[in-house]
């Protein structure tokens, strides 16, 4: 279990081919080519860490599981050379708008956090009635 990230084209009827991919492959030497349970897998080498990108022909997609932001980074760069975009499996949309910041342990802050909606305060009345009920009394 865990949490896919995917390069996809946003049109269904515009996959990305195995050939583009074999193509986008072949000009980027950071990468080895292996198959694992019928399926092709690209091996991503830096330094001394591998993150396997699984291609899946049924659908014309690229997908990393619980990828780290800088495996994002890639996918966004082979994203762009392959017109495609980066989503979550939330539909969530990673570009290079969206990554803000790293933190010094590599953790991604985002960009949504703005969005959140301010926390809502309790009225006086409302925590004057709550304070004058027992503890057992938490239905009143």
């Amino acid at each position: 279990m865990g949490y896919d990230i995917i390069v996809i084209r946003e049109e269904e009827k515009d996959k990305i081919s195995q050939k583009a991919w074999l193509q986008y492959l072949k000009n980027d030497k950071d990468f080895r080519l292996t198959e694992s349970n019928g399926e092709m897998v690209a091996i991503w080498i830096l330094d001394d860490v591998n993150a396997p990108f699984r291609y899946y022909e049924e659908f014309g997609m690229i997908s990393v599981k619980n990828p780290d932001t800088w495996v994002i980074e890639k996918m966004i760069s082979i994203a762009d050379e392959l017109d495609a975009v980066v989503k979550g499996e939330e539909g969530e949309i990673y570009d290079q708008n969206y990554i803000d910041k790293e933190d010094k342990d590599g953790r991604l802050y985002l960009n949504t956090v703005s969005e959140w909606p301010e926390p809502k305060s309790i009225s006086v009345s409302v925590k004057e009635n709550i304070s004058k009920r027992k503890w057992w009394q938490f239905w009143k």
